[in-house]
């Protein structure tokens, strides 16, 4: 939340503005979080994904979310992690303007207010901001912008 009078925009991170909230969401066992600002929603992945011919491979597919076609895109595999042990359950749809756009992730575990974020000295994945501690445990904050980057160059490739 800004400050009475404040001009920090909305889309401003936890490090510049205060506490920002996370929707934190397991990969395997390994905790993610993304700005609350962008996802639209979390809902329990659908059967009956569409694979879309000649997609690249952390395209799962898609599918009709309420009457609108959402592209699934694989978490992990989009950023080349290792392929998860457990079933991916559940679907977050970012806020992505015009494009429906949904990560498959194993599973969201809540909302969070994240107050500040460490980057990371080493060299990392480019949608990784950096980690953050949630109740004790770490938790790689990402870049949504940088994720949806990330889904675009995918289909740069050819």
């Amino acid at each position: 939340m800004s400050a009475p009078g404040s001009s920090a925009p909305r889309g401003g991170t936890a490090s510049d503005r205060g506490p920002v909230q996370h929707v934190v969401f397991l990969v395997d066992t390994t905790r993610y979080a993304l700005p609350l600002s962008a996802v639209s929603q979390v809902v329990v992945q659908p059967e009956g994904l569409v694979r879309v011919p000649r997609a690249p491979p952390p395209v799962l597919g898609v599918v009709n979310l309420r009457g609108r076609v959402v592209t699934v895109v694989d978490f992990s595999l989009l950023l080349d992690l290792p392929r998860p042990t457990q079933p991916q359950r559940k679907l977050i749809l970012l806020e992505r303007g015009r494009r429906d756009l949904a990560l498959s992730v194993t599973d969201v575990e809540g909302f969070e207010s994240v107050e500040k974020v460490s980057t990371q000295p080493r060299e990392s994945r480019a949608p990784v901001r950096g980690v953050t501690r949630v109740k004790g445990m770490a938790v790689t904050v990402l870049d949504a912008d940088a994720l949806d980057v990330a889904v675009t160059h995918l289909f740069d490739r050819g």
